[in-house]
């Protein structure tokens, strides 16, 4: 039964995902925690994902539908921001999907440590209908110094926003929103600037949420250069903004573990552009800097063919990189 102040708030975005979303909405409604509220964001659909959306919402009064034109997934989540009505906030990619017990964790969760402002599950990963998961131990971190041990502990790696509840009043009263003019690195920019202002997080071992990744989705889709600079520059600046309030040096390999993913993404997005000269190329990769030349690859677990980008990468030997980038598959 639907409450006017439910709980939870669960905020999906839904974009031509015909084919998953059934699957997983009936996941949100199969919960045994029931007091929540499903708000679907139909981000401009031109399959039948909102007559979907809106054929739920006739038979289950737990659920609002939002129908909106096409502005990506960030626009669509802030939208659920603006609208919910719980006190905490979950958010669900529309072709994943969960176990029956994943609310109930968070609420026993937030029963045994009332402070608790973000809570971490161990997420499942789903690819080609294979299973793994990337563990998380039971932990909790207060304070400062716990948030910083937090970090330094590598889970800041947890980057996107699936997996984990969030306090709505902290996001309201900190102006906390998805960057809705960036399309690479909007999670993890989220994520970086929301742990800015809590005080206590807890990690849990308990697994319940199925990250899908379609053979699709783990081939990257490029963007135009300076979307994809844009992304490298303003995660970096919201990760520096956390050294600095916990006191890290600029050279910490936690940063530059999570940042490696998006320089090497921006590397092989200029790399393999085909509208740019080679003259171009190299210089759109001397945009990053030093520091990002310099750091690259930090802390990272790499293989030989991730040595020899490092390599690369760190001596600015930009030519040589733009032509086996090309030359890979």
């Amino acid at each position: 039964m639907a409450t006017d102040n439910p709980k939870i708030s669960v905020i999906v975005p839904v974009y031509n995902v015909e084919k998953y979303l059934p699957r997983c909405i009936d996941s949100i409604l199969a919960q045994t925690f029931t007091d929540f509220e499903l708000l679907l964001i139909d981000d401009g659909s031109k399959d039948k994902s909102g007559e979907i959306c809106d054929d739920y919402a006739e038979k289950d009064n737990r659920i609002r539908v939002f129908h909106k034109n096409n502005e990506g997934a960030s626009v669509a989540r802030n939208l659920g921001i603006s609208e919910s009505n719980g006190s905490f906030l979950v958010f669900v990619d529309s072709d994943d999907y969960l176990a029956e017990n994943y609310l109930n964790t968070f609420n026993e969760i937030l029963s045994l440590h009332t402070d608790a402002e973000m809570i971490i599950q161990s997420p499942i990963y789903v690819i080609d209908d294979r299973f793994t998961y990337k563990s998380v131990k039971d932990n909790v971190y207060r304070q400062y110094s716990g948030i910083k041990d937090f970090l330094k502990s590598g889970m800041l790696d947890f980057t996107e926003p699936h997996s984990k509840i969030f306090k709505k009043d902290i996001i309201l009263d900190y102006h906390i929103r998805f960057p809705e003019n960036v399309i690479v690195g909007e999670d993890g920019i989220f994520i970086a600037n929301y742990l800015l202002y809590i005080n206590c997080v807890v990690t849990s071992c308990k697994i319940g949420y199925y990250y899908v990744k379609s053979e699709s989705s783990v081939q990257r889709k490029f963007y135009s250069p300076n979307v994809e600079l844009r992304g490298v520059d303003l995660w970096k600046d919201s990760l520096t903004t956390l050294l600095k309030k916990f006191n890290f040096e600029i050279n910490e390999s936690f940063i530059w573990r999570i940042l490696s993913v998006i320089i090497k993404r921006y590397c092989f997005a200029i790399a393999k552009n085909s509208d740019l000269t080679f003259k171009r190329k190299k210089l759109w990769l001397n945009m990053l800097d030093k520091d990002t030349f310099d750091f690259y690859g930090l802390g990272c677990n790499l293989t030989l063919k991730g040595k020899i980008l490092k390599f690369l990468i760190n001596r600015h030997y930009i030519s040589i990189l733009i032509i086996i980038i090309k030359l890979s598959k």
